[in-house]
């Protein structure tokens, strides 16, 4: 384990022509961003699960990012 941290937050961004970076490892994540979103984890990752993305387009794939977490 390179980080030897346990508990670790990882921001990743995917990029068109590199695909998946990562930005940064957080040692301590919190829960800032679901207080500021006013938004569960939970209920997000339940909406990715449910979401058929077999066959879509990026843009198809923006459009249900920004319907549901916009």
């Amino acid at each position: 384990f390179i980080l030897n941290m346990g508990y670790i937050g990882v921001d990743i961004v995917l990029d068109k022509e590199h695909g998946p970076m990562m930005l940064e490892v957080n040692a301590r994540p919190g829960i800032a961003i679901q207080t500021a979103n006013r938004a569960g984890l939970k209920s997000r990752l339940d909406a990715v699960d449910a979401f058929d993305t077999e066959g879509k387009s990026i843009p198809e794939l923006v459009d249900f990012a920004q319907a549901n977490f916009g």
